[in-house]
């Protein structure tokens, strides 16, 4: 017979067949579904809770016991538990074993479904002498279930069961970790290493059994512990440019522009050289692209003062620095000019604005002497 139809009256079903079903239900995953939980009962002795799992689609149960494990020879060695199924054993084909030994051999996983007889499930791993167990971690894998189990927040605490869940932050801050069924699991939010809940906010996650870690699919963007690291303010960023730092308030720049592009911070300076330069020097106020440039709205602004720190080239016929607020027109043609002064060197030189309304653009151009330059410290907007 080419096609054989297990599911129907009279058919039969065998346990390979079963096995290949749960194991394309459940991805190929072995694991425990609930429970099989394993502490420390004194002495050599460890107890395991009651459960239930799955290991490539053949189910498993685990009763409550105790198991005694396998003392080291000599000294401290490695211990560990695993649940082992072994399809050639046709009286008892799954078993707890305990294996001591200074390094531990890798694990057998063989396809059970097909040509391979071994697979071995790890319960936990701990450190074994002669007499007696310590630093016991459960090492078992959890079936990922594609259902999301609803938690509860404590604190650093989730209460649930499930790797996928999701939760209503009942208490926010800034998490590094939280504590499941009496388990450490580190966060991981995309590139972060800790979560920002905001209370009375659903959260998703997945937890991931081999690495301990709990990974946040919602929420996102930096913490307030990050941000709190980044230090700009509203001056030394762009004017009209939105950032954020110290906190997940948004803030605006009120920092200088040079020529649309080269930003000066405060406290800092550049540099104007070459004849053919015209720049234009936006200061703190606010902004709209022009043809040239950005340029400032200076209503209700009385002065423009910029403060120039050094001047290089000879003061002298055809040397034309200057200091100068012009109006900036959409047709790139300066139709005004609201005051200019020539720089003779360092200091502050300042135009009166006061009966000035709109947009303006504040220029300081180098005259024609070869090596010409000017640095400007500052662009201040007075009134």
């Amino acid at each position: 017979m080419s096609v054989v139809l297990h599911t129907f009256d009279g058919g039969t079903v065998n346990a390979i067949d079963d096995a290949r079903f749960y194991s394309y239900l459940t991805g190929g995953q072995s694991g425990v579904a609930e429970g099989v939980r394993i502490t420390s009962a004194g002495g050599l002795t460890l107890h395991i809770t009651g459960g239930w799992g799955v290991i490539l689609g053949r189910l498993f149960t685990v009763q409550a016991q105790d198991i005694e494990v396998t003392p080291s020879v000599s000294g401290t060695q490695k211990g560990r538990l695993i649940l082992q199924i072994d399809m050639s054993d046709s009286d008892r084909p799954a078993r707890i074993i305990s294996q001591a030994a200074r390094s531990l051999p890798q694990l057998v996983q063989e396809d059970i479904n097909g040509d391979g007889l071994i697979y071995q499930l790890p319960l936990a791993e701990y450190s074994v002498t002669e007499v007696a167990l310590s630093e016991l971690k459960n090492t078992t894998p959890v079936l990922q279930s594609t259902a999301i189990s609803t938690y509860t927040q404590s604190g650093n605490i989730l209460s649930g069961s499930g790797a996928n869940g999701k939760f209503k932050a009942t208490a926010g801050g800034t998490y590094t970790a939280f504590t499941i069924d009496g388990q450490s699991y580190a966060v991981q939010s995309g590139s972060e290493s800790e979560t920002e809940l905001t209370e009375g906010v659903w959260y998703t996650f997945v937890l991931d059994t081999e690495d301990r870690t709990i990974n946040f699919s919602s929420g996102g963007g930096l913490s307030n512990s990050k941000l709190a690291l980044a230090t700009a303010v509203p001056e030394d960023v762009a004017a009209g440019k939105t950032f954020y730092s110290g906190s997940k308030e948004l803030k605006t720049g009120k920092g200088m522009m040079i020529d649309g592009a080269v930003f000066i911070p405060l406290n800092a300076s550049v540099t104007i050289s070459n004849k053919q330069s015209t720049i234009k020097c936006a200061a703190q106020g606010t902004y709209a692209k022009g043809v040239y440039s950005y340029y400032a709205d200076i209503t209700d602004i009385s002065s423009v003062s910029v403060d120039i720190s050094a001047v290089s080239g000879s003061i002298g016929a055809g040397f034309h620095t200057v200091v100068a607020v012009l109006k900036d027109a959409d047709s790139a043609v300066y139709s005004g000019t609201a005051g200019t002064q020539t720089i003779t060197g360092p200091g502050r030189y300042t135009i009166d604005t006061s009966s000035l309304t709109g947009y303006y653009t504040i220029v300081v151009q180098p005259g024609y002497a070869i090596g010409a330059s000017v640095t400007v410290s500052n662009v201040i907007l007075g009134g």
